[in-house]
């Protein structure tokens, strides 16, 4: 984005040191990027002010050389593209520097909101054309199923076939339940995979992503999968193309790519998802009531919102250890990681505080530092 100069800010070794007004030293110029990054737009914003001030004098010279010369301007902390995109995307970014980065910023930020709008558009229309074929492809198969040999449209389809190609699947009306959300209906195939003993994210069941499952789900080619009981083939969701498609982030995140508020609802869905799959339905103690436990040991946490990302890796690792190994609730074994993740907690919370002081201290030494020589 050109609205200041990329790459490194400081002046070119040749440039007179002592004429070096805001890069002096490796130190400083390393002290500047170690600024915040509300902190250095608010330093380039003073930085430009007063630059513009000297130029004005600098032309004011030119013209009559009789007033005096503007001093040599000030080259401006470096800011990364990303960091300009952080604050693009961001309304309480925008909120907060908006002032700082004047009208160019603002004139660049418009455009790019719009080609990221006509992206989404674009985007959508193709889903949504992909969801046409695909229901036509569907209406075929049932209307047809021992003339369509291959379920993916690899294969041709009769002309019997197509002549129905624009029939809808039957409508059953369903009532809108008013005043609270509508209930989370858990495709078959979910049910299919998971009994597979296939390994389905945390992040699948945000009521946001089952919806998307549910409208989007057949988009994706399913794997086929041997049962291990029949002996026959069943269809299991592709859970990898899946979180591809829709931006699940994998085990080695370290929250699974949830905030603490996706992670309270997707717990939610996957209970009551387990509590439907359970033998024993919501009284099972095999799959509802150890999911219970589960999710409520880190819910009845007083601290819980706080250690949420400490608590994170732990809560995932008890999860699989329990389809691995089919271990059941073991109260003490929660009560050893929650101490883990306090005293995790504490440590990263001293260091931040310790850090932050340093920060400031330096801030103020190069606050200072800077002024004098203006």
């Amino acid at each position: 984005m050109p609205l200041w100069n990329r790459g490194s800010s400081k002046r070119a070794e040749d440039f007179p040191p002592d004429q070096r007004r805001t890069h002096k030293n490796d130190e400083i110029s390393g002290m500047l990027q170690n600024l915040s990054l509300d902190e250095k737009i608010k330093f380039n914003h003073n930085i430009e002010v007063n630059n513009n001030r000297r130029r004005r004098a600098h032309l004011a010279h030119a013209l009559d050389p009789s007033k005096e010369d503007g001093s040599p301007t000030a080259s401006l902390i470096t800011v990364e593209d990303d960091e300009y995109q952080t604050i693009r995307k961001s309304p309480e970014w925008m909120n907060k520097l908006g002032t700082y980065l004047g009208l160019r910023f603002t004139q660049w930020a418009m455009k790019a909101n719009e080609q990221d709008e006509k992206e989404k558009e674009l985007r959508e229309r193709e889903r949504r054309e992909w969801e046409r074929e695909q229901v036509e492809r569907r209406q075929v198969n049932r209307e047809n199923p021992d003339e369509v040999e291959d379920t993916s449209g690899s294969q041709p389809v009769s002309q019997a076939s197509k002549k129905n190609s624009k029939l809808a699947a039957p409508f059953t009306e369903e009532k809108r339940t008013h005043g609270q959300a509508q209930p989370i209906v858990f495709p078959q195939y979910l049910f299919v995979t998971a009994n597979a003993k296939i390994h389905i994210p945390l992040g699948l069941f945000t009521t946001k992503n089952l919806k998307r499952l549910r409208v989007e789900g057949n988009a994706i080619a399913p794997k086929t999968h041997r049962n291990i009981s029949s002996n026959q083939k069943e269809y299991i969701l592709d859970v990898s193309k899946i979180c591809d498609a829709f931006g699940i982030a994998d085990s080695k995140h370290p929250t699974e790519g949830l905030s603490y508020v996706e992670f309270m609802d997707a717990a939610m869905n996957y209970y009551n998802f387990q509590c439907e799959r359970d033998p024993d339905g919501p009284e099972g103690k095999g799959y509802a009531e150890f999911t219970r436990r589960h999710f409520e040991f880190f819910q009845h946490q007083s601290e819980s919102p706080e250690l949420y990302d400490f608590w994170k890796k732990h809560e995932f690792d008890l999860r699989v250890e329990k389809e691995a190994h089919n271990f059941g609730y073991d109260e003490a074994e929660y009560m050893r990681r929650w101490q883990i993740a306090q005293r995790d907690y504490a440590i990263d919370k001293s260091t931040k505080e310790s850090m932050a002081l340093v920060e400031a201290h330096t801030f103020v030494k190069v606050k200072d530092d800077y002024y004098e020589r203006l």
